[in-house]
């Protein structure tokens, strides 16, 4: 799923400075979504540190709040988990 590009979209990563988005995908699963080939606005790939936690805006709204994983992808925060299946306090 594609994100309107009518509003511009930023990046929040833990309590640094914003980067604006050229674009970014959303995948949903039955229990899981993630964010996938996150752009900044010059086409580039966006590089995320593996555990970090991200926060993607439109404008003054939240859309996701989520965890960096390996694969440089980001899963949705209510979705992250220990390896015993309990969420994880971070």
């Amino acid at each position: 799923m594609k994100l309107d590009d009518a509003k511009p979209l930023t990046l929040q990563v833990e309590c640094g400075p914003s980067i604006e988005l050229g674009g970014v995908d959303v995948e949903r699963e039955l229990d899981t979504s993630y964010l996938r080939r996150l752009v900044d606005t010059s086409g580039a790939p966006v590089r995320l540190i593996s555990g970090t936690r991200v926060t993607l805006l439109s404008g003054g709204s939240v859309l996701f709040v989520g965890i960096v994983q390996e694969d440089s992808s980001v899963k949705d925060f209510l979705s992250c988990s220990s390896a015993d299946g309990e969420y994880e306090d971070l």
